[in-house]
């Protein structure tokens, strides 16, 4: 894909990412439990069993702290001493790190509490959800990073495929435990890939200007 198509790609995903982030902020700002996410809940507990919940009990760790933090520091490793990919390693903190701030900013501010259904208790706030907002923008990352080192198409593909499907599982799952509203999740989601088109942005942008085994 040439480099201007890109671009519109990124711009066009993060414009819409961004309305859905509003219209979901706008939803976390209302008192009272909204029809949307109402019937979200009512849609995701129709499916849901003793099995499901106690699968989603365990995948939730995916998009947690521990493992995002585990997994981002090890993958600053690669970039750092098998890659030498400098501009790699700043994207992949602007990009972790970065979000997991916003994410604890916006919480604050909004003050979101967590349902009182909700199978696991947290303390942190609840919109935006970081199992979304985090775990998009690193998988995302991890697999830009992998993919890079490959030639075939199928198995880039493959490899954004199974990183996708990791973080939905860490958002769904959130869903499920009741331990955020579905806007909470949806509204992650929308604004860590806001955040990771901008991390593109800089990634693209000065590329250039590194060592070619860095890019």
């Amino acid at each position: 894909m040439k480099k201007h198509s890109v671009i519109n790609v990124q711009y066009l995903i993060s414009i819409t990412a961004m309305i859905i982030f509003i219209w979901m902020l706008s939803i976390a700002q209302k008192a009272e439990l909204t029809p949307f996410d109402s019937a979200l809940f009512r849609l995701a507990d129709s499916i849901s069993n003793e099995g499901l919940i106690a699968f989603a009990e365990k995948v939730t760790i995916v998009g947690s702290g521990l493992v995002i933090g585990g997994g981002a520091f090890f993958l600053l490793l690669w970039l750092w001493f098998m890659r030498k990919n400098y501009l790699g390693m700043a994207v992949l903190v602007l990009g972790v790190a970065g979000s997991n701030l916003l994410k604890s900013w916006i919480k604050e501010s909004v003050g979101r509490q967590r349902p009182e259904s909700a199978v696991i208790m947290e303390e942190e706030f609840a919109f935006p959800s970081g199992h979304a907002m985090v775990s998009i923008c690193f998988y995302v990352l991890l697999a830009f990073f992998i993919a890079k080192e490959m030639k075939s198409s199928s198995a880039k593909l493959i490899i954004y495929s199974i990183c996708l499907l990791i973080s939905f599982v860490s958002g769904m799952s959130r869903i499920i435990l009741h331990v955020h509203y579905p806007s909470d999740v949806i509204g992650g989601y929308a604004l860590g890939l806001v955040w990771l088109m901008l991390c593109f942005y800089i990634y693209r942008r000065f590329a250039g200007r590194f060592p070619k085994n860095g890019n």
